[in-house]
């Protein structure tokens, strides 16, 4: 009816106001924010999402991260790829564990942010590991960071009990890496648990 039309059409416009009111709030006083890849100026209307959430990288840098969100069985276990492993991947994943590069911890969530939120609200996040030596240089743990991205439950209960690096193995000796983690005395049972890690290694 016209009464129902209009007041849905009321409500939508209510709900586009407050967006417009949020986007306003987070981006008063003219404060510009710089691209944690590239440093150069975010034009936040270049992007839809920077109306909902804060966003710490530019449109071009995002771009040249290939979304694929490839769903796969491994093992009976469904794992959620998000990205194709490409040059830029590589290089941001090396500037963020190797060049220590804390602030990149933005970037790899940012597309997927809202959705992911969204789907696993009633999980817990467990983070892949690092060795402590390694946690050591850093001065933080990686997936640990980005897991807190998603603004949800974290429990950091995985760790190394050696030095033992995956990707320096081949394929069939990475199928080891279980024995060379192990799990804080925590009972998991009653949780839905999301592990997040940062590569998905195949045998092809």
């Amino acid at each position: 009816s016209r009464k129902e039309y209009s007041s849905s059409y009321r409500k939508g416009g209510i709900f586009i106001k407050s967006i417009y009111k949020m986007y306003q709030g987070m981006h008063s006083g003219n404060q510009k924010l710089q691209c944690v890849v590239c440093h150069q100026t975010i034009h936040q209307n270049q992007l839809l999402i920077s109306f909902i959430q804060k966003v710490n990288v530019c449109v071009d840098c995002l771009s040249t991260l290939k979304q694929i969100n490839q769903v796969v069985k491994i093992e009976n276990i469904t794992v959620c790829i998000l990205y194709e492993y490409n040059d830029a991947f590589r290089s941001l994943l090396y500037r963020y564990k190797a060049n220590y590069d804390l602030e990149l911890k933005h970037v790899f969530l940012t597309s997927h942010l809202i959705e992911l939120k969204r789907k696993y609200r009633k999980y817990v996040v467990i983070p892949a590991p690092s060795s402590s030596l390694s946690n050591q240089k850093r001065g933080f743990k990686p997936m640990l960071e980005i897991a807190k991205e998603l603004g949800l439950k974290v429990i950091d209960c995985l760790y190394k009990v050696d030095e033992y690096k995956q990707s320096d193995q081949k394929y069939n000796n990475r199928k080891e890496v279980k024995d060379h983690i192990q799990i804080l005395d925590f009972d998991l049972s009653k949780y839905a648990v999301l592990f997040i890690d940062d590569v998905a290694t195949s045998n092809h």
